[in-house]
């Protein structure tokens, strides 16, 4: 075979074209400074900052500096503009001079850093970096390379175009927060500029940064880059005040997810036609904590989150005084940072899918309670569902993945999931605990397990993931410690949504027992129901009249009528509380002699064989337990002056999902109450009888 004769210099070149090197990306530096009295240093540090960018070798950017209009000429800003079109590699250099600002006004930095990114963009930018003057970088050896990879990575695992998405700079004095995000060329392509041109006006000089890395984390793609390191070594930081008065863009968390459509748009014209775009559900867990229970929030900090799922953990704690005394501070807000380190560090070592590798702690000034604490932790996230825990559960290691199996199959009009609230069953459970599940107070905690509410009207707020709405939150008036205010919610979300809930037994929570003995308990339930009565007035529907319980009638007819009887006839006490014993046990024998919600409470404690005794005893703790929680949510009516309102009434806690429930409910009282009367009568009749 005869081949064509090449001299070595025309091989020489044609290998050459085609092992040539693809042409390296352009990193757009951003940076606005102000020169201000101490001019010279603040040129220097801008030096500092050039060198240290400069010591990847690799690197390839552009600089595009903004100065103020009453700088922008002065000596120092000269010297400055020369030294860098002589000193550095940067391929361009753009001077831009930011409009002026009245005295009384705070600098519009984030309009400043549009009108940057639009230069820098035009000017052939791949992707833009907003930097600060204060900036230390602590990678400078290899950190554009690191963020090269990051799009790199970012357009292998998605099939789409180079320079699509938003991976952020490592800022250790602000962890876990994208304070300093990279933002692809793709990002000019959908909205025209850094900020959409409807949201100009919304973003000031905070919250811009985290709006875009949420954008893109929608997508997958806005990982962390933890090969480029920096710190913030003067302002905005945790340690140390912004430089200029914080105006934050009020609502920007709700814009999140109403401004993803360009970006869905670009995937779907830029994907590889064998793949499919693909979105993740950003999920944010909310855990307000009154107990700090550190062991029990780190069993939430590991966590594995799945794969299409992204999201934080969100700790409000509402005690600052026990805080502050466990982080040895006398600074709510330090100790706060103190435990989210601590929480963080524990982590640290462990998979970085775990939850607590992304955690805030905030912490209230005072005690507010815990629907102020979940309505501080909702104005915190960012995601478009929110999975609120309590500190008193123990997660199973699956409840993330059965939340997103059933995220992938829900309806549109699924507003939330309830998910199994389990207590545990055990061989040598106490009486008290058993009377605490025959008692049915902790039927709602488990009703995803119960087949026939697939769809509840509500869910208790120690295991429920919920659809994050534009203004959702929870009402503060009920009880601090809790009681109705999930009812409360769940009910006005789908009033206002007409959607529904789904049950999720699989995404299991354990929940101990409330410590304490007897007498704890009761205080527990008399103070959880004082709150609920409140559901009365808001939701009327879901109320019916009744014949009066035994704690109505002790309190509002036998405890005025003993007192008027032992003025008269002291020698009758005795008697009387003999009444109040009789009338006791009326209450728990009507229940005891329905056989068949008597062997149905028996089954509540699981598949334990426990002595007669124990199912005896237990049940009729059970029947004081609900006293109890009846005589709080009387006295909670005469608090809120409702009682003659409210008087006789019951709520439907199963909001109409259960037939006949009202009716069983009424004819159980009805044959009560008539007892009741014919133990008073019978009292009040010896009475008579021994003072003739």
């Amino acid at each position: 075979m005869n081949l064509p004769y090449l001299k070595w210099k025309d091989a020489l070149a044609r290998a050459g074209l085609r092992n040539k090197n693809p042409e390296l990306p352009v990193q757009g530096i951003l940076l606005t400074v102000r020169l201000g009295s101490n001019a010279k240093h603040v040129a220097n540090d801008v030096q500092r900052l050039v060198r240290q960018i400069e010591r990847d070798v690799l690197c390839k950017y552009l600089l595009v500096l903004a100065l103020d209009q009453d700088e922008a000429y002065c000596e120092t800003a000269k010297s400055l503009q020369c030294w860098i079109r002589k000193n550095s590699r940067a391929t361009h250099f753009e001077m831009l001079t930011n409009d002026p600002v009245s005295v009384d006004s705070s600098f519009p930095i984030c309009r400043a850093w549009n009108k940057m990114a639009m230069v820098a963009y035009e000017k052939g930018a791949d992707w833009v970096v907003l930097l600060g003057d204060d900036i230390d970088i602590r990678t400078g050896e290899f950190h554009y390379r690191a963020f090269y990879r990051a799009f790199l990575d970012i357009a292998d695992r998605l099939g789409c175009d180079f320079g699509f998405g938003c991976p952020w700079w490592d800022d250790v004095s602000f962890p876990g927060f994208p304070t300093f995000p990279a933002v692809g060329k793709a990002h000019f392509a959908c909205f025209g500029g850094l900020i959409p041109d409807h949201r100009k006006n919304g973003f000031i000089n905070q919250d811009l940064d985290p709006y875009l890395q949420r954008l893109y984390l929608k997508f997958g793609a806005a990982p962390r880059v933890e090969g480029a390191i920096l710190s913030n070594q003067r302002g905005g930081n945790n340690t140390n005040p912004a430089r200029y008065d914080r105006i934050p863009a009020s609502g920007w968390r709700d814009w999140v997810l109403l401004d993803v459509d360009p970006i869905r748009q670009h995937l779907d014209m830029h994907l590889s036609p064998t793949v499919k775009r693909v979105e993740y559900f950003l999920v944010d867990v909310i855990v307000p904590s009154y107990r700090i229970d550190v062991p029990i929030l780190q069993g939430l900090c590991d966590l594995v989150v799945p794969s299409r799922m992204r999201s934080s953990l969100i700790i409000i704690v509402d005690n600052p005084i026990k805080l502050c005394k466990m982080m040895k501070t006398h600074c709510p807000r330090t100790a706060a940072l103190k435990l989210e380190s601590l929480l963080t560090k524990q982590t640290s070592h462990k998979s970085d899918g775990r939850l607590g590798n992304n955690v805030r702690v905030r912490c209230h000034t005072t005690n507010l309670g815990a629907s102020a604490a979940r309505n501080y932790g909702i104005r915190e996230s960012a995601a478009e569902f929110v999975l609120f825990l309590d500190d008193d559960v123990r997660p199973g290691p699956q409840v993330l993945f059965a939340y997103e199996t059933a995220l992938v199959e829900k309806s549109s009009d699924c507003v939330g999931l309830i998910g199994l609230v389990r207590f545990p069953r055990r061989h040598d459970l106490s009486k008290i605990h058993s009377a605490v599940l025959m008692s049915y107070l902790t039927f709602m905690f488990e009703i995803a397990a119960n087949p026939i509410y697939t769809s509840p009207q509500w869910g208790v707020t120690a295991n429920i993931l919920l659809k994050r709405l534009p203004g959702m939150h929870f009402d503060t008036n009920y009880a601090k410690s809790g009681g109705g205010e999930d009812v409360d919610f769940c009910l006005r979300t789908l009033a206002e949504t007409k959607g529904h809930f789904l049950s999720v037994k699989e995404a299991f929570v354990n929940h101990d027992y409330w410590k304490g003995g007897v007498l704890s308990l009761f205080r527990h339930f008399f103070n959880w129901a004082i709150g609920d009565g409140l559901l009365f007035s808001r939701f009327p529907q879901h109320t019916y009249c009744s014949y009066w319980n035994v704690s109505e009638i002790l309190l509002l007819v036998w405890l005025p009528i003993s007192t008027a009887v032992v003025i008269n006839v002291p020698s009758a006490a005795p008697i009387l509380l003999c009444g109040v014993f009789g009338m006791v046990a009326v209450d728990a024998a009507v229940d005891m002699t329905n056989l068949c919600e008597f062997n149905h409470r028996r089954r509540l404690l699981g598949d334990f064989v426990f002595s007669e005794a124990h199912y005896m005893t237990a049940h009729i703790l059970a029947n004081i337990y609900v006293a109890v929680l009846e005589l709080g949510r009387l006295c909670g009516h005469i608090k809120r002056g409702e009682l003659a309102k409210h008087v006789g009434r019951r709520f439907d806690w199963h909001c109409g999902r259960l037939p006949n429930s009202q009716g069983q409910v009424v004819k159980k009282e009805r044959m009560k109450f008539w007892l009741f009367v014919a133990v008073a009568t019978g009292t009040l009749t010896m009475i008579s009888y021994g003072s003739v």
